[in-house]
């Protein structure tokens, strides 16, 4: 439902995700941590039976948004060799192998947990390590991201987006590389355990590294020096 109770249609939650400061990241691509708030406020507003958590999982669970070449499929059930798919880009695909290379599979599940994430938006030449309080760098999960026009088909600039799923609370240290010879974006978003974003973003120069401490919060909105 919509945070007034009425039906929630594409049109409403994309209205909702452009006035928010981080509904869509890169070049346009949706962000699912900001439907995770939106979900939370919809519950809150009584319009909900729950929250949604976002996640990542290697095998498709029904159902579950997988990423392919250039756009998005619900998988929704199997059939012997098959995934039985939704594709809006061709509703006439009902099935895929598989045995399909899936760029990600991706899945919101009823939860009453913290939705605290940090999350990094740039491109493939950028290189990114973080660690807590100067210790073993923490994994982050990327994925590239790549839209495809749906008019003449043409791919747009490849996108890489990185997860670090419920971080603790702390000081953490984020180093970012640019190998390029061409400035690029870099974009921090930092999610309290409510979904509410701290954004940061900025122009990394040619062949440049910056160094950034993080005080992390997942009570209240976090610091960037």
């Amino acid at each position: 439902k919509a945070h007034d109770g009425s039906d929630l249609d594409p049109s409403k939650l994309n209205a909702w995700l452009k006035s928010q400061p981080d509904g869509y990241v890169g070049l346009g691509y949706l962000n699912w941590l900001a439907v995770t708030r939106y979900v939370r406020l919809s519950y809150e507003a009584g319009h909900s039976p729950t929250k949604l958590e976002f996640t990542r999982t290697g095998t498709p669970t029904f159902p579950s948004i997988i990423g392919l070449p250039g756009h998005f499929v619900v998988v929704h059930g199997e059939d012997g060799s098959n995934w039985l798919v939704n594709d809006p880009l061709s509703p006439a695909v009902t099935k895929i192998p598989k045995t399909t290379a899936l760029k990600s599979v991706n899945i919101f599940v009823p939860s009453m947990t913290d939705l605290s994430y940090m999350m990094f938006s740039t491109t493939p030449e950028v290189n990114v390590k973080i660690n807590k309080e100067h210790g073993r760098d923490l994994n982050i999960d990327w994925q590239d991201e790549q839209i495809t026009d749906s008019q003449n088909g043409d791919m747009g600039p490849i996108n890489k987006v990185g997860f670090v799923s419920k971080p603790k609370t702390g000081e953490y240290e984020l180093r970012v590389n640019n190998s390029s010879d061409l400035p690029v974006n870099f974009d921090i978003y930092l999610y309290d355990k409510f979904g509410n974003p701290y954004t940061k973003k900025m122009i990394v120069g040619k062949k440049a590294s910056i160094k950034f401490e993080i005080k992390y919060n997942k009570d209240k909105l976090s610091k960037i020096k």
